[in-house]
């Protein structure tokens, strides 16, 4: 259906789960949006896994506009809450926002703009607040190749031809380790032929989520589901430092930590000017490019913590490299 009388051009899609408050906010921000032509309409997507408080939070919203309306998810997970979305949405180009995000203004017109010459469009997200030490938020000020749905934008045919997100992707294995579907999802619809751009000025906050340090570190640890993407597919190496290191602060640190190696073997082999050279040119290069010397100056739980922190995200990448044979530490 295209957007004509018979219905809206364009269809916002926004996925929920447990964030009631949140929701109220992220579609407020939407329906704030002016449009040439008409209003969108904004499709929550209530997530299988959802409680009653959710659908009826949802149904609140439904019942104070007449754009919005609810549907509901057979299967948990993120990805299939989206995809419930596209099957009610009436629109012919689809935008996705997350319950945890608030619009700015000019959002949506300057999405279905850069979609008059691509087919997918990724947004510019930043956080709505300064991130405290330990948080999960989204930051995104390129085309990433990641292809994080909080801001995206998309047309109907593509997805017709491509597909929607797969529901079966759950690379933990567990319940509620739903990660990655929509990069996956990006990925592939780019092997489809999509023309992709970036939009500066489709512009996302993203809220900032407080975790304990053990939930941050337990979060992190997902990055060994990295090297398993890169398997799938090969062009996201392009998002990487160098290819081969998720920053280049990882670059430097797995420097560092093979220098030191060089340094404890020289050691056990007696020699004391290589053991000490190694050591050196492991701090020298910590130097300009990580948290690591910062740390240095601050508490010594603050600098356990730091090292943790590093320790699982490399730990992570190791393992996932040797996992699924794609390097990327």
């Amino acid at each position: 259906m295209n957007g004509t009388d018979e219905g809206p051009a364009v269809s916002v899609i926004v996925p929920t789960y447990h964030r009631p408050d949140m929701l109220r906010e992220a579609v407020a921000s939407v329906l704030s949006q002016q449009l040439e032509g008409g209003s969108p309409e904004v499709v929550i997507a209530v997530s299988d896994a959802g409680a009653a408080s959710d659908i009826a939070a949802a149904q609140e919203l439904a019942a104070a506009d007449a754009r919005v309306r609810v549907v509901v998810a057979r299967m948990p997970g993120p990805g299939a809450a989206r995809n419930a979305g596209m099957a009610a949405a009436r629109g012919d180009l689809f935008a996705f926002i997350d319950d945890d995000c608030v619009a700015e203004p000019g959002w949506l017109r300057a999405g279905v703009v850069a979609l008059s010459e691509a087919d997918l469009v990724q947004g510019h997200t930043s956080p709505m607040a300064p991130p405290a030490n330990w948080y999960h938020t989204v930051y995104v000020d390129r085309l990433s190749l990641l292809w994080e749905a909080c801001n995206l934008f998309v047309r109907r045919e593509m997805v017709e031809r491509a597909g929607g997100f797969d529901e079966s992707w759950n690379p933990t294995g567990r319940a509620g380790g739903h990660w990655g579907e929509d990069t996956e999802w990006g990925l592939r619809l780019t092997h489809h032929g999509a023309r992709v751009a970036f939009r500066e000025d489709a512009r996302v906050r993203h809220a900032v989520m407080p975790r304990t340090f053990a939930g941050y570190l337990a979060y992190q640890s997902r990055l060994r589901y990295f090297p398993m993407l890169l398997r799938r597919s090969p062009e996201l190496r392009q998002r990487f430092y160098r290819g081969y290191f998720i920053s280049r602060r990882h670059a430097v640190l797995t420097g560092s930590v093979g220098m030191l190696g060089v340094a404890g073997a020289a050691r056990v082999m007696g020699s004391r000017r290589v053991a000490a050279a190694a050591a050196t040119a492991a701090a020298l290069a910590l130097l300009p490019g990580t948290d690591v010397l910062r740390a240095a100056v601050q508490t010594s739980s603050q600098i356990v913590h730091r090292a943790a922190h590093e320790a699982v995200e490399l730990g992570a990448l190791v393992y996932g490299s040797v996992r699924w044979r794609r390097i990327l530490l």
